[in-house]
């Protein structure tokens, strides 16, 4: 679930002020539900720190969650509903016609990331056009969006990479379950993943033995 393109749409029309001609409870709702998309954004980058390296955010540098473990995605649900909760409670009554755009955006984002859930996306974390492998290598190789300018950049990327066999072997724990219950791709297509992933290893053959004393 990449929310970064829906939450950049989002983000402008959350900035903008009630229009003089709004209702009075526009006062109390429109400030309210700005703070709490402010709010929102800061907490989705802490549970999505890859999100915030990709945008330019360096403060989670360091950091890669088991994304596909049953605590991250029990804790990434729960927070969906808290912040669909709260956007509700205040409700889109006196908004103006730009923050009334804004809450619906907001609110159907949630309901639409809930019932995401209801899919067992866990089960198939590989295709051929994601794998992680592919991504965090592409993180690692100092040519996307992780810096490697300064000796905190390097330390912040071994301290993420250390978090790197536990992502993997929850995918691998998941596509075995996923076998188990006919959650599979087709085999048409991860037939396209394995020389992907074979590229890899023998990009990573090559770097050890060029590094060798």
């Amino acid at each position: 679930m990449n929310l970064l393109p829906r939450l950049v749409l989002l983000a402008p029309l959350a900035l903008l002020g009630t229009p003089a001609w709004a209702a009075p409870a526009a006062a109390a709702n429109g400030p309210a539900l700005a703070k709490l998309y402010e709010q929102y954004w800061e907490d989705n980058l802490k549970l999505n720190p890859l999100q915030a390296t990709q945008i330019g955010d360096n403060r989670y540098n360091a950091e890669l969650p088991n994304t596909l473990a049953p605590e991250y995605r029990k804790k990434l649900k729960a927070f969906h509903q808290r912040y669909l909760d709260a956007a509700t409670r205040l409700g889109p009554e006196g908004l103006g016609e730009a923050e009334r755009l804004s809450y619906d955006l907001f609110t159907y984002e949630r309901k639409m990331d809930l019932e995401g859930f209801r899919f067992p996306q866990h089960l198939i974390p590989i295709n051929q056009f994601y794998n992680l492998g592919n991504q965090l290598a592409q993180y690692g190789s100092g040519s996307n969006a992780q810096p490697f300018k300064t000796v905190a950049d390097y330390d912040a990327w071994l301290k993420r990479a250390k978090h790197v066999p536990a992502l993997f072997d929850q995918a691998i724990a998941n596509m075995r379950e996923g076998v188990k219950v006919g959650v599979v791709q087709p085999k048409v297509l991860m037939q396209k993943v394995l020389p992907q992933l074979e590229q890899q290893l023998e990009g990573a053959r090559k770097t050890l033995a060029a590094v060798q004393p």
